[in-house]
């Protein structure tokens, strides 16, 4: 962090962004230009690695799955924006780094700042199974061949560094029991959706008109899935035949693929 003026007060952030996302765009890139499917073959390493037989592999359609990649990547760049801000504007100098934004249990600025902007924190979908490694894991999650999701509160669950401890993502203790005991509601993210955030019908009727309702995340009640909170139960979507996997780090592709 730097001063850009005299003024002692004015500073610069830099904020680094992942490499996976060029990487995936521009292995995309290539294979248009020179007529291969090296991407489509990536996306698909997770089904064969964990011996998904083919009558239950999914389609994977490449141009939805840059599409959110795109859409991964805008949603990076606003939740680093929201940390470069808010450290150019508040100066740490101490614990906790950041401030509390009015609704969220958690002091992360990007998260918050996600929130309020799209309506939701989206994540990637990822099938983790041994062999792979977490590279595999962190691409899937750049490139979600198999789709998104987004909680209904991101923070609901968050422990981060409790009041008295060190770091700077820190989360309110009050209400925390009451946090804790409430299922964790998560939604799909429709694909429909996502692409119609490329359109020129969103950005130069709908957005102008609706402002920033225009790109939040629609919720589906009859679409979600519902987390008890123990990280080794199953969520369930409402067909009863879709079942999320049961990792620590968050929801799985289903199950049953």
């Amino acid at each position: 962090m730097q001063s850009l003026t005299s003024n002692r007060f004015t500073y610069q952030t830099d904020i680094v962004v992942s490499e996976g996302f060029l990487e995936i765009l521009q292995q995309f890139d290539m294979d248009v230009s020179n007529g291969t499917d090296l991407h489509l073959k990536d996306l698909k390493l997770p089904l064969r690695t964990g011996f998904v037989p083919k009558t239950h592999q999914i389609k994977i359609d490449i141009a939805s799955a840059v599409e959110r990649t795109h859409y991964l990547l805008a949603e990076t760049l606003l939740h680093e924006f929201a940390h470069a801000f808010t450290a150019a504007w508040h100066v740490p100098t101490g614990e906790p780094g950041e401030p509390w934004i009015n609704g969220n249990r958690s002091n992360e600025a990007g998260f918050a700042f996600t929130l309020f902007i799209m309506g939701g924190c989206p994540e990637g979908l990822s099938q983790y199974l041994p062999p792979m490694d977490r590279d595999e894991d962190h691409r899937q999650r750049l490139c979600a061949p198999f789709g998104m999701y987004f909680a209904k509160k991101w923070d609901q669950w968050e422990v981060g560094s409790l009041p008295g401890g060190k770091g700077p993502t820190r989360v309110m203790t009050e209400g925390k029991d009451q946090a804790f005991n409430t299922p964790h509601t998560l939604y799909p993210v429709l694909q429909r959706f996502v692409h119609d955030l490329s359109t020129k019908e969103t950005w130069e009727q709908q957005v102008p008109r609706y402002g920033l309702r225009s790109l939040q995340l629609p919720r589906f009640d009859d679409w979600a899935v519902h987390r008890l909170n123990d990280l080794r139960k199953k969520g369930i979507w409402s067909t009863g035949q879709n079942r999320w996997g049961d990792f620590d780090n968050g929801p799985q592709a289903p199950t049953w693929m």
